[in-house]
């Protein structure tokens, strides 16, 4: 450390002690020595103080937002760290500061675009403190990790594709297992009795009718996972949430019993049904991510119930809940739940991706997915999307 340091440190030193010794009159004293105690890594001392000046002047917040805001990055709460700066720059949205902690904020999480168009509105409203910081090599950068992302999405998405298809064909062996039974008992039964002279002519139309009735069962199966495979992810259209959702079940409802978890569906019956401009394929992996997640999580806790209710809400937006009696997400995990390569499961479970991914699809759909825990114990995933516009409204897909 040269002297120059030393000589800074040294002062800031004194000048804590001293506020130490009084008690903070005005917000700029408190402000003050939050700065000091920021300087020092006593982040809670600081956020103390910080609160204490925005309570004396919450019409001029700006610079304690800002600098709260920048003690929760270093904490990793990301969300309130967020609110904080988004309130620093309704409040001054001419200053570069707040937009600068923000572009640190959004590249943190992995939100790359937004981190660039803050990092120049930097450069835009202070150039100096973007040559400080160096943001235009921060722009540079970032435009070589979307690349990065793009690709690696791209490589991730085909792989989760391939998971999906497998999680998928698991549920449909379950479920063909069980008309392929009905038949071969059916016609296993009309056989034995033809050679035993017991067979009767008015028994062939319902043995038929209920042959016919598992081989066209089969077909929908079939047919269900081949659209699934094969199906255009790019298009939109659309969706009735409820059909998705019972499509689903359909499918994975046979996985659950032999788990011996209980899966029960709650769909909307007051008109109108919920519909939204989405793409069918794309929101059955997501539910299928989902549905896997909390069959996971429920492994070895008694009475195991899993639930999927969709709905519409006041201002008309419609959504799917998925929810489980199991243990919840730990609350110091909840800041990273979304986060890519970030998983509660064992490491030859989970990549960490598919809540990452699941939210980028069901974002990229124009809608959000969000984690409550859940009332009475266990976790809660919502789905919304907004309501049709008036284009939607009239378009067929």
């Amino acid at each position: 450390m040269n002297l120059k340091k030393r000589r800074a440190l040294k002062k800031q030193q004194k000048q804590l002690r001293k506020m130490r010794q009084s008690q903070p009159k005005s917000a700029k004293e408190y402000l003050d020595r939050g700065v000091l105690y920021f300087n020092k890594g006593k982040y809670e001392l600081a956020l103390n103080d910080y609160d204490e000046a925005i309570k004396l002047e919450p019409d001029c917040a700006l610079a304690y937002y800002n600098n709260r805001g920048n003690i929760y990055i270093k904490q990793q709460k990301y969300e309130l760290a967020l609110n904080d700066l988004n309130q620093a720059i309704v409040l001054r949205p001419d200053l570069a500061g707040p937009y600068l902690n923000r572009g640190y904020l959004y590249y943190a999480i992995g939100k790359y675009e937004l981190a660039a168009k803050d990092y120049e509105k930097v450069i835009d409203l202070d150039p100096k403190l973007a040559e400080q910081h160096y943001v235009l090599a921060l722009i540079k950068g970032i435009s070589y990790a979307l690349k990065i992302e793009k690709d690696y999405q791209a490589e991730v998405g085909e792989s989760n594709r391939f998971k999906y298809l497998s999680s998928m064909a698991t549920a449909v062996a379950h479920e063909i297992n069980q008309p392929v039974g009905i038949i071969r008992a059916a016609t296993s039964a009309a056989l034995a009795d033809i050679q035993d002279n017991l067979f009767q002519p008015t028994e062939l139309e319902p043995l038929l009718d209920k042959i016919y009735a598992q081989t066209d069962r089969l077909k929908t199966i079939i047919e269900s996972f081949r659209k699934f495979a094969n199906g255009d992810r790019q298009h939109r259209e659309k969706v009735n949430l409820n059909q998705v959702v019972a499509q689903t079940i359909a499918i994975f409802g046979a996985q659950f019993k032999h788990h011996n978890i209980e899966l029960t569906a709650a769909l909307a019956e007051t008109p109108p049904e919920p519909i939204a401009w989405a793409n069918p394929f794309q929101l059955e992996e997501v539910l299928i991510n989902l549905l896997n997640n909390a069959k996971d999580a429920l492994e070895g806790f008694a009475n195991p119930q899993v639930w999927i209710k969709t709905g519409r809400t006041i201002t008309g937006a419609t959504e799917i809940q998925v929810e489980d009696n199991g243990p919840g997400i730990a609350p110091e995990f909840l800041e990273k739940l979304f986060m890519p390569f970030e998983s509660t499961k064992p490491t030859e479970r989970g990549t960490g991706l598919g809540l990452h991914i699941s939210r980028k699809i069901i974002e990229a759909l124009g809608g959000t997915l969000n984690y409550t825990p859940r009332p009475g114990g266990g976790a809660a995933f919502n789905i919304t999307f907004p309501p049709l516009s008036e284009s939607e409204e009239f378009n067929n897909g």
